[in-house]
């Protein structure tokens, strides 16, 4: 993930039938994704839930991402700072590509006093610059 001063890395290990992110900073902490994907599956944790909810076809420099998942995180998070009650919510799409993994991620998020309006808005995009392959 470039960012305007530096590059951040997501980490993530498979591990029977489940995918595991090691999320950068600014995410809504580490979270799994159980396997196989397919379209209308759906799971849930204490804060957050997920849906594969298409299968899409990307294409930008990297490469031609055919039947690639997408996978809709919505995350809710209530939390006091400095004694005053907020509430955190995010939306993060993730597109996984057959043999390769993320290929893109859309996040977009807002977090505000429970009864006013947001005071931090997020909606950011990354797409993977470049692969490797041990094929």
């Amino acid at each position: 993930m470039k960012y305007t001063n530096h590059t951040d890395s997501n980490i993530v290990t498979s591990s029977g039938n489940t995918l595991d992110f090691d999320l950068p900073l600014g995410f809504p902490g580490t979270k799994s994704i159980d396997l196989p994907l397919k379209v209308s599956k759906r799971s849930s944790d204490i804060n957050s839930s997920h849906s594969v909810i298409s299968k899409d076809t990307l294409a930008w420099k990297s490469g031609i991402f055919n039947s690639s998942y997408k996978v809709l995180q919505k995350t809710s998070v209530n939390l006091e700072v400095n004694g005053i009650h907020v509430t955190a919510n995010n939306t993060i799409s993730y597109w996984f590509g057959p043999g390769v993994g993320i290929v893109r991620i859309h996040q977009y998020g807002h977090r505000g006093d429970v009864t006013s309006a947001a005071d931090y808005l997020s909606n950011t995009n990354w797409l993977l610059l470049s692969y490797k392959t041990n094929n």
